[in-house]
């Protein structure tokens, strides 16, 4: 009798696969015990199949549709649970039996008989077995998340997060860099450009896994970093553990991924690209990339239908001009940081006491409902704002130390960061028509400079110097 064996289990936090290899070889001892010839094996790992929500098993579809069409005769699993912890879909291997002939066979469950009522009662006591023990399991879960979540503690996963033990006591070493990852995302550095930083470094996730801009994304969405508890995407309160940056620089780090963004924070190839301004159709230039020729090129009307196409510079001589009007710019009004800084964390905590008073004060009947809603709004609103408002500083502050440390080594820096070093200084640039015949040389007349600071210039260089160098600082 031809057979095909599935093995499923719900939860496989290692990835490895160890739970079904066993079944495997169960279920194979059992063919071979019973003369069943092995022509198909079908595994769905870390999928369950319990739930009031029917979940997508696909290589149990794929079985069921095989047994449909006739490749086997029997179905062969650890258990009956293996095959479904839901009443209703043991209807639907009771059809496929009446339908189709197929039998079911397993290591510890027995093999019940469909073709009888009574087979077919026994097969459906077992199902609500399993479905009630599935259901009760379920519950427990919940009841242990809930008692969590009062606690101020986070549920366990896979992986343990960086930063914490499994225990959730900090990891000075890795929380070291969770601020860095936090720190530069504030800047306005891409994910990107920070997971490629990391991973030339030879650091990988507590996965063991390299890092990828979507891990750095991940890294950013966890509140608890910040000492912000979540439940099921809403906040329940702060963590019972030692957070690792504080609420401010959390909020200016997070806002970027959906802010709108400016040059010096997305990922691109180029360093001026998304700075440079065609003057006669107002459209972006693009760098092309070619190393014999590099350029940045007005689209063709082709591709945008908004673009005139009829706009160059080349790469390295804007590149070299435009880097050189934001160092000027900063010898102009050198990037500091601030001297007196506001203890946003204090102004903060106070108004989380005052929330603390308000509700114990309604707790003990000092307070009536109706004038306990205005003031937590209003501290609420109050401790919002308050927020935003520091978290704007965290970002200042750490653009400005990205752009004196590119003082000390501006080449040292990646692409990111050098778009944000320029990016502090200089807001677009718009290039001109060429006022030059020939190949006489690069003019750096057709840029004109629209700097942060609300200023502008068109630059001149002296008229002995046709091509400008990036100055070493």
């Amino acid at each position: 009798m031809r057979a095909a064996t599935y093995t499923r289990i719900s939860r496989d936090y290692a990835g490895e696969g160890h739970g079904v290899e066993r079944q495997a070889l169960d279920t194979q001892a059992l063919c071979d015990t019973k003369g069943y010839e092995v022509v198909a094996r079908y595994e769905d790992n870390d999928v369950s199949a319990a739930g009031a929500v029917k979940r997508e098993r696909p290589s149990y579809n794929s079985m069921l549709e095989a047994a449909k069409a006739g490749e086997f005769e029997v179905i062969v699993a650890y258990s009956n649970s293996r095959l479904t912890r839901r009443p209703r879909e043991l209807e639907d291997l009771i059809d496929l039996h009446q339908n189709h002939g197929i039998r079911f066979d397993t290591c510890v469950s027995g093999q019940d008989d469909l073709s009888t009522a009574d087979g077919r009662m026994v097969a459906r006591i077992k199902a609500n077995v399993d479905a009630a023990e599935a259901e009760r399991t379920a519950e427990r879960i919940t009841r242990q998340k809930a008692g969590r979540a009062a606690a101020g503690l986070k549920q366990g996963g896979r992986y343990r997060v960086l930063g914490y033990s499994r225990t959730w006591e900090v990891i000075e070493d890795e929380a070291q860099l969770v601020r860095e990852i936090f720190s530069r995302r504030a800047a306005g550095e891409s994910s990107s450009a920070i997971a490629t930083d990391l991973h030339s470094r030879g650091l990988e996730t507590t996965a063991g896994k390299p890092w990828t801009g979507a891990t750095i994304g991940k890294i950013l969405s966890r509140t608890e970093y910040a000492g912000i508890l979540t439940s099921n995407g809403k906040v329940v309160g702060k963590t019972a553990f030692g957070s690792i940056v504080d609420e401010a620089t959390f909020e200016a780090a997070t806002a970027l991924k959906t802010a709108a963004a400016r040059p010096g924070m997305n990922a691109r190839r180029h360093l001026l690209s998304g700075f440079l301004v065609c003057s006669r159709c107002m459209t972006g230039l693009k760098g092309n990339g070619l190393k014999d020729r590099p350029s940045y090129r007005c689209p063709s009307p082709v591709t945008d239908p908004t673009a005139c196409g009829s706009t160059s510079v080349k790469m390295p001589d804007t590149d070299a001009a435009i880097f050189n009007a934001a160092w000027r710019k900063f010898q102009e009004a050198p990037v500091a940081p601030k001297a007196d800084e506001r203890n946003f964390d204090a102004e903060i905590a106070a108004i989380d006491k005052r929330l603390e008073d308000i509700r114990s004060m309604f707790t003990s009947g000092d307070l009536a409902l109706e004038d306990v809603q205005p003031m937590l709004k209003a501290e609420r609103e109050a401790r919002s704002a308050l927020v935003k408002e520091a978290s704007e500083v965290v970002t200042l502050d750490a653009i400005s130390q990205t752009f004196i440390n590119g003082m000390v080594d501006f080449y040292g820096m990646n692409l990111s960061q050098q778009r944000l070093w320029i990016a502090n200084k200089v807001k677009s640039v718009i290039v001109h028509p060429t006022t030059r015949g020939g190949r006489a040389g690069y003019d750096v007349r057709r840029l004109e400079v629209f700097y942060t600071d609300g200023t502008s210039e068109r630059l001149t260089a002296p008229k002995s110097v046709d091509r400008i160098k990036v100055e070493q600082v």
